[in-house]
């Protein structure tokens, strides 16, 4: 047996050496950078994919912190912990030219595409592209470091509280809650939006980072660590307190030394009809752009030759008769236009237009053609109306009413874009003694901005004898009397 002195004395050895493993494998953090420090620049890239990082320093990116905490999901906590796979909401997102619906959060504030990443990561890579210490995959690094998270938080947003960079989208978020340096006890806050539509990635810092970036990488790299972008490493004052960081796929989003304008089309009748789209602008090349558009369509247009955060451009449309249009710029609705103001260099904007069919007015007047001067009484008349809309196979009818000569009544209803629906006007007799002319009201074609009139014609007949006074009578009689005495004389 070993004796109570070798006893020790192995387990001395033991942990001595599990300590020079640990060592080698991987250091706690306390605090040192591990690496040569670089950055930051308000803009990084593009690298060989196409990535390009942009900080709110730049008109291209804002901060604009989405605080989960009341209602994301907690997906992992503390110390060198990985998530395991978070299901994605929406489409995911594409990173590096692959689609993942699925990633992994570890709280050494890193984000892995590796489903096996078991978060253990601790020593930051820098700069990058660099082989992790451990653990594998693609990876967007917000604040990678030797860090102890209270609360790794997860949500989806269909749409995305804070409106990405073409406007509003579906969003991802990871939030890093409570997060402290091992061996400091000074907490804050960080999170990575992503964006499903573009693929953009936004990094947010909180206030409250005692290092700033000096020991810690802020970037992206691809799986296989042959392409990456470092934002910041291991350099201080890098990584502020309430500050962004915004990296667009230049493949998705941005526009080459110009500005881009994509124009979406929307008709709630499915009209195909093309209409007329114009862009105008204050200054850059070309200052006015138009094109033709149909619905479901799309038309970017491309202004360059301009200072950044100087180029107002406003976008309206043409030739959508019988439709109000309603405009869209991702940030704001309207009436007019879409409206954009201080645009810069890199960023594609979009300007949805949606139209919604107006309503058309049919309108019918009656006219008495009346005989008798003597009748001034005021004429009364009905009608009815039946309108068929074929294309999607709905009636509008109901009643009109008239009173008096070159009364006017109507209705309205929506038309066909092919110009198919037809409405009916029918006179309704009301009174004995009326002729009555509605073929002008037969069959009115009504389409988008095009209504229709009609005219019914009412004539009142006049038969028999008109009623006599007592007086009247009693002179007829005599009359008759009279003529009758005549004719017997001369029978006589």
């Amino acid at each position: 047996m070993f004796s109570y002195a070798k006893k020790t004395t192995l387990a001395a050895m033991v942990l001595i050496f599990a300590s020079s493993v640990a060592t080698a494998q991987e250091p706690k953090d306390n605090n040192a950078p591990v690496g040569p420090g670089q950055g930051p620049d308000t803009v990084v890239g593009p690298d060989a994919f196409g990535y390009t990082v942009y900080d709110d320093a730049e008109a291209q990116c804002t901060y604009d912190f989405i605080d989960i905490t009341a209602t994301g999901v907690e997906v992992a906590s503390g110390d060198d912990v990985s998530s395991g796979p978070v299901a994605l909401g929406g489409a995911g997102i594409e990173f590096y030219g692959d689609v993942y619906t699925s990633l992994v959060a570890a709280t050494n504030g890193y984000i892995s595409t590796d489903p096996t990443d078991a978060g253990p990561d601790l020593s930051n890579d820098c700069p990058l592209p660099v082989a992790p210490s451990t653990g594998g995959g693609a990876r967007m690094y917000p604040l990678h470091d030797d860090l102890v998270t209270n609360s790794l938080l997860f949500e989806y947003f269909a749409d995305c509280p804070r409106p990405g960079p073409l406007g509003a989208e579906g969003c991802n978020i990871f939030q890093w809650n409570e997060v402290t340096h091992f061996s400091s006890d000074v907490e804050f806050n960080f999170q990575v939006i992503l964006y499903e539509e573009t693929n953009s990635i936004i990094f947010q810092h909180g206030s409250g980072n005692p290092e700033l970036g000096s020991g810690s990488t802020t970037g992206i790299q691809n799986l296989g660590n042959s392409i990456g972008l470092t934002y910041a490493c291991n350099t201080a004052d890098s990584v502020a307190d309430n500050t962004a960081q915004c990296i667009y796929d230049i493949d998705f989003i941005g526009v080459d030394g110009a500005a881009g304008f994509t124009v979406n089309k929307d008709f709630d009748d499915d009209n195909p009809a093309e209409v007329e789209v114009t862009i105008s602008c204050n200054t850059g090349l070309p200052l006015t752009q138009s094109d033709t558009i149909a619905e479901g369509d799309s038309v970017t247009f491309i202004v360059g030759d301009f200072e950044d955060g100087e180029l107002d451009c406003e976008i309206t449309e043409g030739g959508a008769d019988g439709y109000t249009a309603s405009y869209d710029n991702g940030t704001t609705a309207s009436d007019t236009s879409c409206l954009f103001l201080d645009s810069v260099i890199g960023i594609r904007y979009t300007c949805d237009i949606a139209n919604s069919l107006d309503l058309v007015d049919v309108e019918v007047t009656k006219w008495w053609m009346d005989e008798n001067p003597q009748f001034d009484a005021v004429n009364f008349a009905e009608a009815t109306y039946n309108c068929v809309n074929e294309q999607f196979g709905t009636n509008v009818y109901g009643s009109l009413e008239f009173l008096g000569d070159g009364a006017v009544d109507g209705f309205s209803v929506y038309p066909d874009w092919d110009g198919s629906t037809t409405c009916t006007v029918s006179e309704t007799v009301v009174e004995g003694g009326i002729e009555f002319d509605d073929s002008e009201c037969a069959s009115l074609s009504v389409t988008p901005g095009v209504g229709a009139s009609c005219n019914i014609y009412n004539t009142r007949l006049y038969e028999g004898i008109p009623t006599l006074s007592q007086y009247g009578l009693a002179l007829m009689a005599l009359l008759m009397l009279g003529v009758g005495f005549v004719a017997f004389r001369r029978v006589a």
